[in-house]
């Protein structure tokens, strides 16, 4: 336990200025199917649609800031129940 330890700190101090992928491939386990995956930034943006954009739906607003905390991976694609 002790020597995991160790390691898990190592890795950590060595990685300290790594920077994460931009892009990852998932490969599932006992299938070949793949999952394309985009590194979603931490940082601020703009949510929801402006009033005066056209053909705007009225789920599509208000506009308002929000913030990513921590940087996390999305995937490209959307993945259906039977994929």
């Amino acid at each position: 336990m002790k020597r995991l330890l160790v390691i898990l700190v190592l890795a950590v101090i060595l990685c300290g200025g790594c920077k994460p992928k931009q892009a990852i491939t998932l490969k599932i386990p006992g299938t070949s199917a793949q999952i394309a995956m985009r590194l979603i930034p931490d940082g601020y943006f703009t949510m929801g649609s402006p009033s005066t954009e056209v053909d705007r739906d009225p789920d599509e607003g208000a506009q308002h800031l929000v913030y990513i905390t921590e940087p996390f991976y999305m995937g490209v694609y959307e993945v259906t129940q039977e994929q």
